[in-house]
């Protein structure tokens, strides 16, 4: 694991695109699939690939998926692919063929099936198990990733790619990439910023393994590498 830490959001997000950059780079012969989050902090880098970084990437050359999704309609501001569209897949006219949604608007049960079986025809597999070249993750103030909460028993989730979630606090219904998946990957990237953020990434570094019930916590890539770009905000060193 390796954490990076920058000065203010905006150089988290900069070094952050430059780490994907050079992953771009390592990756001939074929697109490079990146799973992206929901959330504040993602849309916040989104809108900074339209506004400062629209030709840094051969966005030709890469296909988008998600990590988790609300059950809700796309055009829901709660939608991840809603948020995502407006911040950066539409400014930037991505190709629709490189987009692959989940459509939270189906049945959860279902719809974990269907997009289970995309990622499979469209990710390389590796271990039994689709791996994508970046997982992009955030944190919870609970110490929860993708829409796996505290609580969560990854023991049922065996080899499944996508599974129903549901949020406890909200009982919102949810489809989200299961931990194997999410462990699975070349590259996982956490993207941390603010100070509401550090109280939750000191505990996460701090208490060791096997005492830690964070889901963030259980993302330790078996194969691949675990980067965190982490303001000096969240950081364990802004005191």
């Amino acid at each position: 694991m390796n954490i990076m830490i920058s000065e203010t959001p905006q150089d988290v997000y900069k070094l952050l695109t430059e780490q994907i950059k050079y992953k771009l780079s390592l990756v001939s012969g074929r697109t490079i699939n990146i799973a992206i989050s929901g959330g504040n902090t993602p849309i916040a880098l989104f809108e900074f690939w339209t506004k400062k970084c629209s030709d840094i990437f051969d966005w030709d050359n890469m296909k988008f998926f998600w990590v988790d999704e609300r059950c809700v309609s796309p055009k829901s501001n709660e939608s991840n692919y809603h948020n995502a569209n407006i911040s950066f897949i539409g400014p930037l006219k991505l190709k629709p063929e490189n987009i692959f949604r989940i459509k939270g608007e189906n049945d959860p049960q279902k719809e974990a099936m269907r997009y289970s079986e995309i990622t499979k025809s469209e990710i390389p597999i590796k271990n039994g198990l689709p791996s994508f070249d970046i997982i992009l993750l955030g944190i919870g103030d609970d110490g929860h990733t993708a829409s796996l909460f505290p609580g969560h028993n990854f023991d049922e989730d065996k080899n499944e790619i996508y599974i129903r979630s549901i949020n406890p606090y909200t009982l919102q219904k949810r489809i989200t990439m299961s931990m194997k998946v999410i462990n699975n990957a070349s590259s996982v990237f956490f993207l941390v910023t603010g100070k509401n953020k550090k109280n939750i990434i000191a505990e996460n570094f701090i208490l060791p393994i096997g005492l830690n019930d964070y889901p963030a916590a259980k993302v330790r890539p078996i194969n691949g590498e675990l980067i965190y770009f982490i303001d000096k905000e969240a950081s364990l060193y802004n005191e």
